[in-house]
């Protein structure tokens, strides 16, 4: 039987190789004998990141995050996540704890302010829309 360090190094061997359902496999074992590791759930996170699954992603950083929230990676990653389902305030909040940790991250940063442009732009798109709908209803109240 391997041990349980064995299964870990094999999910993530497995998932670089790009069977992912072996890897989740691997991993759902691994985590339940070691809820423990950050790591591990880091890495599943990262699995279900790259299959379309962003609230499992998201839930696998947050716990990484929680057994170690000083690590940038985590952070980094759970911002990406967040961004991509559309929550940019979840993903500044972590971008910029991401930054907090390393100050100097010229990747995070640029990504920090990629999420602060689209937040703006959503802000701005958010209120021609509304200024459009209250422009036809007073149109309307007038003719």
């Amino acid at each position: 039987m391997p041990s349980g360090e064995q299964i870990f190094n094999a999910a993530i061997e497995q998932q670089l190789g790009g069977n992912l359902g072996e890897a989740e496999r691997l991993y759902k074992i691994f985590l339940a004998d070691h809820p423990e590791r950050d790591d591990a759930h880091f890495g599943y996170g990262l699995l279900c990141l790259g299959d379309g699954r962003k609230e499992d992603a998201v839930r696998n950083f947050e716990r990484a995050l929680f057994l170690s929230p000083g690590n940038v990676d985590y952070w980094a990653n759970l911002a990406t996540a967040n961004f991509s389902m559309g929550r940019i305030a979840d993903a500044q909040y972590a971008h910029l704890r991401a930054l907090r940790i390393e100050p100097g991250n010229t990747e995070i940063k640029k990504q920090y302010h990629q999420t602060t442009r689209q937040s703006h732009t959503r802000t701005n798109a958010h209120l021609c829309a509304h200024a459009d709908r209250v422009l036809v209803r007073v149109t309307r109240n007038h003719t």
